[in-house]
């Protein structure tokens, strides 16, 4: 090869060069990577993420979102804390637990205005009240807050904690058991199937968390913009979903085999009919900084917080557009 073509090659080859960098350098920039660690599989509780990642608006926002699931007995916290994952999916009590830890998490968003725990009995159990839980067996997740909460209030002496297998089977077998669930997700697919049940809400004994969107210290501090822009499209991302559900669910039950339409129907009703995303005067995403005091006062009365500290430091508002 002489060396006039060489020089030729290589000046062309620096020419293309320059141009991608212009054209770089005129467009778009690049998207900002980020992760989020869901609570459990893709479902309709945690749909308004999947809604702004199918329909574009964390793209739009500049952001490339990776969302991945959690199985049963895995822990959120701990990897969103150690910078595994941006963001998570919890819940306002474990959040405020976790801090009071010295676990640097902070609460950037309010991904469900309540948490949807309660109890499910048959429609026939002697059980209409928590106080009716005494001398009984209840299938759950042993240690959560509001077991503690619902013990110490009802004086629940001789109440028997047995562990939640995460299967309908027990449940439909026995018409006397007694299970932790999901309003939003075991009572409705019961009844859809014809069984006939009630729920107790954990909400309505005043254990009220919020569903958590958490991030940590360190990532907050270091890329706020990219925490706003984040919050900013999941809230729209939720709005989308309520409204228009269709091509969400179809990604959902690509994720996720084991979900139906039918379930991912009968929660969203449950997310609207409760109010679980929004309510009147509550716009979605809220946080309300007394509704954080009440937890962090319960969860100090019950000594799962075992030192006072400032609360506050668990969670901001600061990322949430007001309505």
């Amino acid at each position: 090869m002489s060396s006039k073509r060489l020089r030729l090659i290589k000046s062309c080859i620096l020419s293309l060069t320059l141009l991608v960098g212009i054209s770089n350098a005129l467009g778009d920039p690049p998207s900002k990577k980020v992760t989020l660690l869901l609570d459990w599989y893709p479902e309709a509780e945690n749909a308004g993420y999947f809604y702004a990642l199918t329909h574009g608006l964390y793209a739009r926002a500049g952001l490339e979102v990776r969302i991945s699931p959690i199985g049963p007995n895995a822990s959120v916290e701990p990897q969103v804390a150690l910078g595994k994952y941006d963001f998570g999916l919890g819940s306002s009590d474990q959040v405020l637990i976790a801090r009071s830890r010295g676990v640097p998490l902070v609460m950037v968003m309010g991904s469900l205005q309540h948490d949807p725990v309660g109890v499910m009995v048959h429609d026939g159990s002697p059980v209409h009240t928590f106080a009716d839980l005494e001398g009984r067996t209840v299938a759950a997740q042993p240690g959560l807050p509001w077991i503690l909460y619902v013990a110490k209030k009802y004086q629940l002496r001789n109440i028997r904690i047995i562990p939640l297998s995460f299967d309908y089977a027990p449940f439909l077998r026995d018409p006397n058991y007694i299970q932790q669930c999901f309003i939003t997700s075991e009572p409705p697919i019961m009844e859809h199937i014809g069984v006939k049940v009630r729920t107790l809400w954990v909400k309505d004994s005043g254990c009220d968390a919020y569903m958590a969107l958490e991030s940590s210290d360190r990532f907050v501090a270091a890329h706020p913009d990219v925490v706003r822009a984040f919050v900013a499209a999941s809230i729209a991302g939720w709005r989308g979903y309520l409204a228009d559900p269709a091509s969400t669910d179809s990604e959902i039950l690509r994720r996720n085999p084991a979900m139906s339409a039918i379930q991912l129907e009968l929660s969203r009703k449950v997310l609207l009919e409760y109010h679980l995303v929004e309510g009147p005067g509550i716009a979605p995403g809220s946080l309300d900084p007394e509704r954080m005091r009440n937890q962090y006062k319960i969860l100090r009365t019950l000594d799962i917080i075992h030192a006072d500290y400032d609360y506050r430091i668990a969670f901001t508002t600061r990322f949430i557009s007001q309505p």
